[in-house]
């Protein structure tokens, strides 16, 4: 089965639930914005989402833009590794 937003790969979410509170909880929410404003990824423009979700992110939960882009790059980093692993060693 192939894994998008409706259907998450669970050993994602697994490494996701190991990071710091604030961490999955500002990406979960940055993740899930992006699905909506986007249409599922199907409307995505760098030049508008990304600082609409960033400014989101940072009014919700009361941090810095910078803060928040920081959050959501770094995860995504942590996440691109572990699929990288994954993927070279067949599991």
């Amino acid at each position: 089965m192939g894994f998008d937003s409706k259907h998450r790969d669970p050993e994602v979410e697994s490494l996701l639930d190991a990071l710091p509170e604030e961490e999955k909880t500002i990406y979960r929410f940055m993740r899930e914005a992006y699905v909506e404003l986007t249409n599922d990824g199907n409307d995505y423009n760098v030049e508008v989402q990304d600082e609409e979700v960033v400014r989101m992110a940072s009014d919700k939960f009361g941090i810095a833009e910078e803060r928040a882009a920081q959050i959501y790059e770094e995860v995504e980093f942590r996440v691109s590794k572990f699929q990288q692993a994954r993927l070279h060693n067949g599991i």
